[in-house]
């Protein structure tokens, strides 16, 4: 009866650290994006202009 409850309790301190690093993981991505925020704008900025600038070309050959 004792290890039955031994084990209920582990596996919920397991699901509980789980759920922590998924609530850590999960903020840590907007903390990325606040952080380069600017950088990522320039870096699409970039990518448009070169996409758009390349199509042409791509398409008409």
């Amino acid at each position: 009866m004792n290890n039955g409850i031994i084990l209920t309790t582990q596996t919920e301190a397991a699901l509980n650290r789980i759920k922590m690093n998924e609530i850590e993981s999960t903020n840590r991505v907007p903390k990325f994006l606040r952080k380069h925020r600017v950088h990522l704008a320039w870096f699409l900025l970039i990518l448009t202009y070169l996409y758009w600038t390349m199509l042409p070309e791509v398409i008409f050959v």
